[in-house]
C-alpha cells in the first residue's frame, strides 16, 4: 500500500498492518514540503524479518517498526541513538550507510499528554509490551514517577519492571484480580495493548468500563478505531481523552524529522490530522 510516489523509498514493517494509517500521514509531510519520497507497507511474517531488514540496508533510506517488531529489529541493527538505547525499543530507523534505530514514540506520548500531565500523577499501563515501555518513559519525561503496570502474562511484566530499574524508574506490578481498586488508584490510564482495535477484539476494553471515574485522563494507543469503547465510555463519564491517532502522527512527523529534518509543529500536526481524516473513511474529528 502507498500513497505517494517517489525515487527515495521509505516505509513502514510490520505484521498484520495492512490497514495502518502511515503511509496517509508520511505522504501528507512528503506533499507539503515536496520531498521526492515514496512510503510504502511492508507486512511480512516474522520469520522473513531478517530478511527484510538486509533488504531495505540496500533499498531503503529509511523505515518506521511497527508490532511485533519494535523489541526484535534491535538485533538487526548496527546502532541505537539516544533514547532508544535506554528504552531498548525502536520505532524509526534511518539508513546512513549503517542502520540507526530510533525511538520517536515516547515523544508522541509526550507530545501528546503533556497539558493533561502533573509530576503528581498516578499511571496505570495496560500492557507491557514496546508501547508500554514508551509510554512509561514519555511519563517520566513529563515528571511522572508513580506507575503500576497490569499484563495478562506476568512473565514480561516482570520483565518491564526490570528495564524500567535499570533506567531508575520505578514501576509496580498489580494483580488483575485487583483492577478495581488500581483504576480508583490512578490518575491516567494508558492502554498499550492492541484490545479495542479493529483487527483485535473492536467491542472490547482492556478492563470493565464501568470502574471509570470524572477525575481520569484516559490514553488509549489504538487509533482505529478513533473512538474505541474504553474512550467512548470515559468520555460519556466526563474524563478527558487522547486518541491513539494523536501518538500516530506525533511519532510519524518526529520520524520524519530524523530523515528529512521536517520542523515539528502543532501547525505541521494539525494540517495532517486534516489530511488523514479527510482520507480515510469511517473516521471523524
Amino acid at each position: 500500500m502507498s500513497c505517494c510516489s517517489g525515487s527515495s523509498l521509505y516505509g513502514l514493517l510490520g505484521s498484520g498492518i495492512r490497514g495502518s494509517f502511515s503511509p496517509f500521514i508520511h505522504c501528507s509531510v512528503f506533499r507539503r514540503y515536496s520531498i521526492d519520497a515514496v512510503y510504502v507497507v511492508w507486512d511480512i511474517s516474522p520469520s522473513l524479518l531478517g530478511a527484510y531488514t538486509v533488504g531495505l540496508r540496500n533499498l531503503a533510506k529509511g523505515f518506521n517498526v511497527t508490532i511485533p517488531f519494535k523489541e526484535v529489529i534491535v538485533g538487526y541493527l548496527d546502532s541505537l541513538h539516544g533514547e532508544a538505547r535506554e528504552i531498548g525499543v525502536v520505532n524509526t530507523v534511518v539508513n546512513r550507510g549503517e542502520l540507526i534505530g530510533y525511538n520517536t514514540d515516547f515523544l508522541g506520548v509526550i507530545e501528546c499528554c503533556r497539558r493533561f500531565v502533573d509530576g503528581g500523577d498516578r499511571v496505570l499501563v495496560f500492557g507491557a509490551g514496546g508501547a508500554a515501555r514508551a509510554a512509561i518513559y514519555g511519563f517520566y519525561k513529563l515528571g511522572v514517577s508513580d506507575f503500576v503496570v497490569l499484563n495478562r502474562s506476568r512473565e514480561r511484566a516482570k520483565s518491564l519492571r526490570e528495564w524500567a530499574g535499570k533506567i531508575g524508574i520505578d514501576v509496580r506490578l498489580g494483580d488483575w484480580s485487583d483492577v478495581g481498586r488500581f483504576v480508583g488508584w490512578a490518575s491516567v490510564i494508558v492502554n498499550a495493548t492492541p484490545v479495542g482495535s479493529i483487527s483485535c477484539c473492536p467491542s472490547s476494553s482492556p478492563f470493565n468500563v464501568d470502574l471509570l471515574h470524572r477525575e481520569l485522563v484516559v490514553f488509549d494507543m489504538v487509533y482505529n478505531p478513533l473512538e474505541t469503547v474504553l474512550l467512548r465510555e470515559a468520555r460519556k463519564r466526563g474524563c478527558s481523552i487522547v486518541d491513539g491517532l494523536c501518538m500516530l502522527i506525533w511519532q510519524a512527523l518526529y520520524s520524519d524529522k530524523v530523515w528529512f529534518n521536517v520542523e515539528v509543529s502543532k501547525e505541521l500536526y494539525d494540517y495532517v490530522r486534516r489530511e488523514v481524516l479527510r482520507s480515510v473513511s469511517g473516521l471523524a474529528v
